[in-house]
């Protein structure tokens, strides 16, 4: 039997969760296997477990949730393809990092195929090895979202997942797929493999060394659709499954499966049309608004969990208290839950700040806003805590360094209050996109790119200014500026010497502005120096670059230096190299160019390493490589390291969209939530899966919105969004994102009329500063500046909670208000200026003033 647990929420499926591993399994020693979408999810779901089945007795909360294996859904698939190969995925041939080499071979020696075209011609300008990595890449999605299709290709059968012929144009693709199979005779393919172990698993011949007892917590997408619900049924077979699947609506969730569980199973046609995106209409059973328009992803993991074969049983986890709906928030997520079309009958008290849109005037006004009214709600509620409180940002790569400036140093747990910071809060901000800095790495991919360009005096300066060739060659601040003198006075312009040149057609003796040029003025400006003691000011050589000081010989020295080693490794990079030919001259790079301190030792080392590694997967590849091949090779090799993904350790979690998705939180901020910060879907014309979608396949655009809606759903009191709503280049107004949009017509329809004319006014509102106002409107338009005087008061009263509560913009906004005092503005000018004189100005006149 294979159950689904349906919830509005993780903390029912989380409770209904403790009761099924309360019973104790046969094997004690045996650890519980509960799949997790989420780092977020997996931390949080310790916490619960620790709290609930390791608690010690009421009251108390030390308890310790131990023997728990919390892997990622798609692990399940991994261990059935491992396991029908007999090898662990690092030794894999067909991982996408090793078939991208099988593939350029392939292309290599098949350039007259008149099936594949233009594909393997090399571009004469970009990476081929870019192009390839795409083609493995697609190659290896087919195999987790469209197995049987490849299978179809296996058979010389050129059929797309709809089961009809594929398009002429992309008639390539199976045909460069059946290539790839037979270049890698040695083990069969992903897709074949998945399919022998599926019929394993449904016999009982194949043991994945799993517990009886598997649950899949916090799904709100199944990784990889179709195939991973055939898998499932498999395991299912000899094993108790059991999904907590969260969902924005349980009766809409119900109906929804009911209404799809009519289609005809036997039918193989039906059921693949079931299937598809296009074909299913789901939303028509959908009557609130914001769940059809947000919540489409949720809506189809329900309808395609109801094309389980195995029998299912759907159980409804209890939801527990409900708590009214006596604020704005708590009706809009009572209308989601009960799936019934916004009623307007919601009319909240007189101070209700439990939906808040902010409009600023940029990215770092939307950081100073948020800041001042995350004070605020913790100002008017005395039970609420920094660790209540998520910062969800879509563009948190834009926004880290804002928050880092506009919140200040996090305050460290416990710590006293600041008195030259008394606003000061914990936060923590966690993404493991945000990847950490490495300075060796950034300065190889920096000489990459001027070994393949002209080596312009611009880029080479800023390259000598990177901290390992600083630190190689000795330069100090002080040397980068007079080495920029030198380079101007000598009038350096681009290339290494008249042999660089001659790539861009100009002959080899045109030397002159080159840095061979400025290097040899600059030795010979200092060998040819007058004797101070003759007297004399003579050159011995007259077109020589100025005689340095004594202080400046050493410099010279180490300048020219720095010009040698450019000539000698631009000569060994020029042209195509295999991967292990690549891998030496690497290596020489990092070896002649780059130096660190001894604790930095360790950005040397990961650099060789995935040196190391572009030599061990290229090994046995007779593709000559460009250098513009090896860039893109070596970004994903040598690239920093993650972020830290430090959830529930205190404070305020600033996090992006996705890690933290269903976890509930008292207080939930979207900063940022602006037009380009929602994601699009950008469709590849290469991939036959954005042609005929099925469900569960991968979108974007939905899965961020379906985050959205999450946030909603999960936020307990309060939901603050910012967003930009002044372009601060022609001060115009920005209109409202479309999320936005449908979040403020929603509510609209959620309110009565008399509330709606006075908390969704169509006019612009200034910055609302006193809590009774706060609490009458919904949305906040933001002053240019946090030191204009409309944040310190309200209608030019002050008062004594105002909007803002940085005391230095109080202070400018202080001083500014008694150096310019408010007087009417009547105009810029009161009478027309006079008529401009114009006066001829000769050629001669210039030179003269000049």
């Amino acid at each position: 039997m294979l159950e689904i647990v349906l919830a509005d929420g993780l903390t029912p499926l989380a409770d209904h969760l403790t009761g099924v591993l309360s019973d104790p399994a046969d094997d004690p020693m045996a650890p519980e296997w509960v799949a997790v979408p989420s780092e977020g999810i997996r931390r949080w779901l310790e916490l619960h477990l620790a709290r609930t089945l390791g608690n010690t007795g009421p009251g108390h909360t030390d308890g310790i949730a131990a023997n728990f294996d919390l892997p990622f859904p798609g692990t399940l698939r991994r261990r059935a393809v491992e396991a029908m190969a007999g090898f662990s995925s690092t030794t894999d041939p067909w991982q996408p990092e090793l078939t991208v080499w099988r593939l350029l071979d392939i292309l290599d020696q098949n350039q007259g195929d008149p099936q594949l075209g233009p594909l393997a011609t090399r571009p004469e300008h970009g990476s081929f090895y870019a192009r390839v990595r795409r083609i493995a890449e697609l190659f290896d999605r087919y195999s987790v979202h469209r197995p049987e299709m490849l299978r179809e290709w296996n058979r010389h059968s050129d059929l797309g997942a709809d089961g009809n012929q594929i398009d002429t144009n992309h008639r390539w693709q199976p045909h460069l797929w059946r290539l790839l199979t037979q270049a890698i005779p040695e083990v069969a393919d992903p897709a074949e493999r998945f399919h022998q172990a599926l019929q394993a698993l449904r016999t009982g011949e194949l043991d994945l060394g799993l517990p009886h007892r598997l649950s899949f917590f916090g799904l709100t997408v199944l990784p990889a659709g179709s195939s991973f619900l055939a898998l499932l049924d498999a395991v299912s077979t000899n094993h108790e499954v059991r999904l907590f699947i969260p969902t924005p609506s349980v009766p809409l969730a119900q109906s929804i499966l009911d209404a799809s569980r009519l289609v005809n199973v036997n039918d193989a046609v039906a059921q693949r049309r079931s299937m598809t995106r296009t074909a299913n209409r789901f939303s028509e059973l959908v009557a609130h608004d914001l769940v059809e328009s947000w919540g489409t992803r949720s809506l189809e993991t329900t309808a395609l969990l109801s094309r389980l074969e195995t029998t299912t049983a759907v159980t409804p986890a209890s939801r527990g208290e409900d708590h009214g709906t006596t604020t704005l928030l708590q009706a809009l997520q009572h209308d989601i839950r009960s799936g019934d079309a916004a009623a307007g009958r919601c009319e909240p008290a007189g101070f209700d700040n439990s939906v808040q849109v902010h409009s600023c005037p940029g990215n770092r006004r939307q950081v100073e806003v948020l800041h001042d009214a995350i004070l605020h709600l913790l100002a008017d509620d005395p039970t609420l805590s920094e660790e209540d409180i998520v910062v969800l940002c879509p563009k948190l790569e834009v926004f880290a360094p804002l928050i880092r400036a506009g919140f200040g140093r996090s305050a460290s747990a416990g710590s006293a209050p600041d008195p030259a910071n008394p606003t000061r809060l914990r936060y923590r901000i966690s993404a493991r996109e945000l990847a950490t800095v490495d300075p060796v790495s950034d300065a190889l991919d920096a000489f990459l790119h001027l070994a393949d360009g002209r080596f312009p005096a611009s880029e080479v300066l800023d390259f000598a200014a990177l901290g390992p060739v600083r630190r190689r060659f000795g330069f100090t601040d002080d040397d980068i500026a007079t080495l920029a003198d030198w380079i101007d006075r000598t009038n350096t312009r681009w290339g290494l010497d008249g042999r660089h040149r001659t790539r861009w057609d100009l002959p080899a003796s045109f030397t002159a502005n080159s840095w061979r040029a400025a290097a040899d003025a600059l030795l010979m400006g200092i060998a040819v120096r007058p004797d101070p003691t003759s007297g004399s000011t003579d050159m011995a050589v007259g077109d020589v670059a100025p005689a340095a000081s004594d202080g400046d010989i050493d410099l010279v020295g180490r300048f020219a230096e720095l010009v040698e080693t450019f000539e000698q490794i631009t000569g060994q990079v020029a042209g195509r190299h295999t991967a292990p030919v690549w891998a030496d001259v690497l290596e020489a790079v990092v070896d002649g160019l780059f130096a660190v301190d001894q604790e930095d030792l360790w950005q040397h080392e990961r650099v060789l390493r995935g040196i190391g590694e572009l030599a061990l997967q290229g090994h046995g590849s007779s593709t000559l490589l460009s250098i513009a091949d090896v860039r893109s090779c070596l970004g994903a090799l040598v690239a920093g390291d993650p972020g830290r993904s430090s959830l529930f350790g205190g404070g305020i979690t600033v996090t992006s969209m996705f890690p933290l998705q269903w976890v509930p939180h008292r207080v939930v901020c979207l900063l940022g939530l602006d037009d380009d910060a929602l994601a699009r879907s950008n469709a590849d014309g290469d991939d036959l899966l954005v042609i005929d979608p099925q469900l569960g396949d991968t979108d974007p655009r939905s899965e961020q919105r379906n985050a959205l809606l999450q946030a909603v759903c999960t936020a307990g009191a309060n939901l603050v969004i910012t967003r930009n709503g002044l372009d601060l280049r022609t001060s115009h107004e920005i209109p409202a994102p479309v999320a936005v949009a449908e979040l403020r017509d929603t509510l609209s329809a959620t309110l009565t009329e008399p509330a709606r004319s006075q908390r969704l006014p169509t006019d612009t509102a200034p910055p609302v500063p006193t809590p009774a106002n706060r609490g009458a409107r919904v949305e906040f338009t933001h002053p240019l500046h946090g030191f204009d005087a409309s944040n310190f008061s309200a209608n030019g009263d002050s008062t004594t909670q105002p909007w803002s509560f940085d005391p230095h913009m109080a202070g400018a906004a202080a001083a500014r208000s008694a150096r310019n005092p408010a007087a009417p503005v009547t105009g810029l000018l009161h009478e027309p200026l006079p008529p401009l004189t114009l006066h001829r100005v000769e050629l001669s006149q210039l030179h003269r003033f000049l």
